[in-house]
């Protein structure tokens, strides 16, 4: 049998690390102690971003859906059958939307107010997985500090998802072609995802906000399968709950299985001044 492609494989390997990340960290009991603000953040944020994004599901889906679709009676079997698919393709497409927008939401605000803690986390995951000392302590005298630095690079973060998910979003809202656009708009949305979850271990590293989606986009087809795995799993009712800690697990353990950064980057980033834990100037 023929190998599949590597971007396919890419793809499914990096859609098994939210899940791996959710896996490792129950077994690992010593690293508990620095997810539960991280688990607090983020269940707060995820239910308060779903709840009001699904108010909209509706509209969207009335918007997006093309006329000719629109439930007719005395149609042929044949033709009821298109337009029932139509009709059922653009609801998920409503549906996969409404949730993103949700869902980044709160990523926003875990990024925000639990970033400092996700940072914690992933040092004590990357001190747990490899059993060495992964450089500059933290010292939670900093929190005050990273909370600044963190909404600050989540601004960054947010204005770079704003400036791409937006045309899209409008794009997909035109009657008929709309639904590529839609599919444009959940594939960015998985790229973000990634982003977002490996931030806190490629924020550790120094890296600028260039350089970290630099970095995804040099291993694209994993991290797209990563964020595929992170969208689907916060979408499981009650599980999207407690599995934020988990992702940040799998971040950090991606990043770890990809061998960390290439020489040249580690020793650029190394060289940058730090300010608090790690901020890069």
């Amino acid at each position: 049998m023929n190998e599949l492609p590597p971007g396919i494989r890419g793809f499914f390997k990096g859609l098994a690390y939210p899940f791996r990340g959710v896996g490792w960290l129950a077994k690992h009991r010593a690293v508990w102690p620095w997810a539960i603000v991280p688990l607090m953040v983020g269940a707060v944020a995820l239910v308060g971003c779903l709840t009001g994004a699904m108010f909209f599901v509706d509209d969207l889906y009335l918007r997006l859906l093309p006329d000719w679709a629109v439930a007719a009676p005395d149609l042929a079997w044949w033709k009821a059958a298109g337009h029932g698919l139509t009709r059922f393709f653009v609801g998920l497409g409503a549906f996969l939307l409404t949730s993103g927008a949700g869902l980044l939401g709160a990523l926003g605000t875990i990024a925000v107010l639990g970033g400092p803690f996700n940072e914690f986390l992933s040092e004590a995951v990357e001190r747990e997985a490899t059993d060495q000392d992964v450089g500059e302590p933290l010292h939670w005298k900093q929190v005050l500090v990273d909370v600044s630095r963190g909404a600050l690079g989540s601004l960054g973060r947010l204005t770079l998802w704003l400036a791409v998910y937006v045309p899209l979003a409008i794009l997909s809202l035109i009657p008929g072609v709309g639904v590529v656009f839609a599919a444009g708009t959940i594939a960015y949305s998985a790229f973000f995802l990634a982003i977002n979850f490996t931030d806190p271990v490629l924020d550790r590293k120094r890296l600028t906000l260039r350089e970290k989606v630099g970095y995804s986009r040099q291993h694209l087809a994993t991290h797209l399968g990563f964020g595929a795995g992170i969208f689907v799993l916060l979408l499981i009712p009650f599980a999207a709950l407690v599995v934020t800690p988990g992702l940040v697990t799998g971040g950090t353990l991606l990043f770890l299985d990809r061998g960390g950064l290439d020489p040249a980057l580690a020793e650029r980033a190394s060289k940058r001044k730090v300010v608090g834990r790690g901020e890069a100037e």
